[in-house]
């Protein structure tokens, strides 16, 4: 005798081929199910009926109990063999949640003297998620969704799911921003900003300046006494984040994206 069983438990879709020969048969169960999207702790149990005669087993992992355990989503099979010598083969697929993902929609950069905003969205997993945005201090600022009323700086979120399964959005920039190009006393220029390999910033002729490029924590990331007009300064090997850049002689202090 034989039948096909499909069924959904738990998030879970599987099915398992029930063969009855010489008078025994075999069903999977599932013994733990796949929390998170990528994991290995699915457990399947080949339920062979009647119980207590003697059976060996060899799963299509390889695995020879009647328990297979550490496994990641797919399909999987188990031959069951009697003392007999008669076989019965059982099959079923292990599923698992979808990936979770965290995908910003917008962010409102600062204007001066303001405050911006990190809209996301959050995507798979199993609900309900729990947020903690986290900012370069490594303090919790915020535990909701979406990140408001923040100051500039650089943020990270990290979000879990009803599983325990975890995800991450780092990182997370916001900056106050006037353009293109900032001004410094109306004659010197900083730009591009925000920037990506380099930066260059014109000060006015003959005027020596001294400039230094601090990270938010307080390291000194770059120094110099410039004389040129224009300066080419490299920001290659800046992680990125936001940085405060000093010029010494102008009494002024800009910050500087680097993507």
């Amino acid at each position: 005798m034989q039948s096909l069983s499909l069924r959904l438990s738990a998030g879970l879709l599987f099915f398992s081929l029930f063969l009855q020969a010489q008078g025994f048969n075999v069903h999977i169960q599932v013994t733990q199910d796949i929390a998170c999207f990528g994991s290995n702790e699915g457990e399947l149990s080949a339920v062979v009926t009647p119980a207590g005669a003697a059976y060996s087993f060899s799963w299509s992992n390889g695995q020879t109990t009647s328990v297979a355990g550490g496994l990641t989503a797919g399909a999987y099979s188990v031959t069951v063999q009697s003392a007999s010598g008669a076989i019965v083969v059982a099959s079923a697929v292990l599923s698992q949640p979808d990936a979770l993902v965290l995908t910003p929609i917008t962010e409102l950069p600062l204007a001066i003297d303001s405050m911006g905003a990190v809209e996301v969205e959050t995507y798979g997993g199993v609900a309900p998620y729990a947020y903690q945005w986290f900012d370069q201090q490594a303090q919790i600022f915020s535990e909701t969704e979406d990140l408001a009323n923040a100051p500039a700086g650089v943020y990270s979120l990290t979000a879990s799911d009803a599983h325990g399964c975890t995800a991450e959005l780092n990182p997370v920039v916001l900056m106050e921003t006037s353009g293109n190009k900032e001004l410094i006393n109306d004659k010197a220029q900083l730009y591009p900003n925000p920037a990506m390999g380099e930066v260059v910033l014109e000060i006015p002729t003959g005027k020596e300046t001294s400039v230094q490029i601090f990270s938010l924590n307080g390291k000194l990331m770059f120094s110099a006494l410039l004389q040129d007009t224009r300066n080419r300064i490299s920001v290659a090997q800046f992680p990125p984040s936001v940085y405060q850049v000093q010029l010494s002689g102008m009494n002024k202090t800009l910050r500087l994206l680097v993507l």
